[in-house]
């Protein structure tokens, strides 16, 4: 995977992908080196990516505020979830086509899909962080809004909404939600599902959809819309 030809990173085609000239260049270099990669002269990128999803963070919800107004707080807060997860930040990374110039020691498996979607979406976070430290606040959100929010619909966003309302319940220490089906109709082919979703002290969410797993994720989303609300 390490195609680098003693180390020596392009910056001028780095810099053309990224859409950013750094001034100093040793932050960039981190950003690309991966712990397993065990040299004095190289630091890796694990403290640049701790400052990156801050910085992420903020920006996308800031983004998000300022695109979608009429939106309440439950909402906007699945949206970022959407955003910043680990599949979407590899898939931004990989549209960078940066992969040749990532540092990485022998160890890495490039061929196990697990191992390069947590390093890839890692090191886009590590670049950010690197890039709010080169420069200021402005130039990483310029970066976050090209290279991600500006393409998002062309990444695939899947999100296991139940997965999420089960997890949140259980931070909140809420009974597991239940999910009834209360009607279904229609021929085979197109039959239609109708079912009741039950969290404990919160008003009950009905939904419909072509199938129970559709109608029981579109409830999920409410369920933890409402959740965030309260």
């Amino acid at each position: 995977m390490n195609a680098l030809d003693n180390h020596k990173i392009d910056f001028d085609e780095i810099s053309k992908k990224i859409r950013y000239k750094f001034f100093n260049k040793k932050l960039l270099v981190s950003a690309l080196t991966h712990p397993s990669f065990d040299n004095k002269n190289f630091i890796n990128y694990e403290r640049l990516e701790f400052l990156g999803d801050s910085v992420l963070s903020l920006a996308v919800t800031e983004y998000l505020y300022q695109k979608f107004p009429n939106l309440d707080e439950g909402l906007l807060t699945i949206k970022r979830s959407e955003l910043i997860n680990k599949n979407i930040l590899h898939q931004a990374f990989e549209n960078l086509n940066l992969k040749n110039h990532i540092i990485v020691g022998q160890s890495i498996d490039s061929n196990n899909r697990k191992t390069m979607v947590n390093l890839m979406s890692n090191i886009y976070e590590a670049m950010i962080g690197a890039i709010y430290i080169d420069s200021k606040y402005l130039y990483a959100k310029r970066f976050i809004i090209f290279s991600l929010l500006k393409i998002s619909h062309k990444f695939s966003i899947i999100i296991n909404y139940k997965g999420k309302l089960l997890e949140r319940c259980n931070e909140l220490s809420i009974k597991s939600p239940n999910y009834e089906i209360i009607k279904s109709e229609g021929p085979d082919h197109t039959k239609k599902f109708t079912i009741q979703l039950s969290i404990d002290g919160y008003e009950k969410i009905i939904e419909t959809g072509y199938s129970i797993k559709e109608a029981e994720k579109r409830a999920a989303k409410r369920g933890i819309a409402l959740i965030n609300l309260h």
